[in-house]
């Protein structure tokens, strides 16, 4: 048996009071509990318990607790279960504790993944370029079921794929200039794209709509990748040394007319 003998309001967090509890052997538990666990046990000094209320008690203090925890991190953002159930985890509390908690929050709907998925592609939409691949992955990651990630992602349009896409090239063509041919800045531009989660059939039409690499900013790049190559293959002498270099040039990308130029600068350097 227990033995209320005090109740005294948290004046550090609202809504909580202590209540002190004299157990037969003689000696005092202190809890902090909720003012709802107050008043659905009409809990009051003087008032004996036993030890069925006393672990009904904690039982009910530990759900409002982890619910106020989960109303706290959904008041940041909107989460999915499988986030909710990891930070809750995190915090120390049992599947057993959680999973009550999660089936009230989803009828409360507090938590709902499609929601959150269309939400989540909504906000990568408008403040990313990232493509419906990645975010897919970000779904993925996040727990949420692939056939609510298919129906969000079909809102991002062609159109809009289009746009982020291009957006986010024109940041990574400006910085390829002058340093590489134009077929090896084509490939890199590609894979980038491919990266950034795109498809082929956005990729394509992308690539066309980039300038392209002038022949003034080609030949720049040539003329540093070939001065490195004549360095690389300076042990070499006459017909093999102009054809190594000629292979190295070739395999970065850059025409054949370009290269033969470039050699024969080379030749009457020599």
């Amino acid at each position: 048996m227990y033995k209320l003998s005090k109740i005294q309001v948290n004046d550090r967090k609202k809504g909580y009071f202590f209540i002190d509890l004299e157990e037969s052997a003689g000696s005092t538990i202190t809890l902090e509990v909720h003012e709802d666990v107050l008043v659905v046990h009409a809990l009051r000094k003087g008032m004996e318990l036993t030890q069925d209320q006393f672990e009904s008690i904690k039982s009910e203090e530990n759900q409002i607790k982890i619910y106020h925890l989960a109303i706290n991190y959904l008041s940041y953002r909107m989460r999915t279960k499988q986030e909710m159930e990891e930070y809750l985890m995190k915090k120390g509390f049992q599947r057993g504790e959680i999973h009550p908690l999660i089936e009230r929050l989803l009828k409360e709907k507090l938590l709902d993944d499609r929601a959150f998925a269309e939400a989540f592609v909504r906000t990568r939409i408008r403040l990313t370029t990232k493509g419906p691949n990645l975010i897919l992955r970000e779904l993925d990651k996040a727990g949420v079921r692939e056939d609510d990630a298919s129906s969000a992602i079909s809102s991002y349009s062609f159109d809009a794929q289009l746009d982020n896409a291009s957006k986010y090239l024109k940041k990574k063509a400006s910085a390829g200039k002058a340093k590489r041919s134009s077929a090896e800045e084509h490939n890199r531009l590609s894979r980038l794209l491919m990266q950034r989660g795109y498809n082929t059939n956005v990729i394509k039409p992308v690539l066309t709509g980039i300038s392209p690499q002038t022949e003034e900013d080609e030949w720049k790049a040539l003329e540093k990748h070939g001065e490195k190559a004549a360095r690389k293959f300076a042990r070499h002498n006459g017909r093999e040394f102009e054809q190594k270099v000629k292979q190295y040039l070739y395999r970065k990308g850059f025409p054949f007319p370009m290269i033969d130029a470039f050699v024969a600068e080379l030749r009457e350097e020599e």
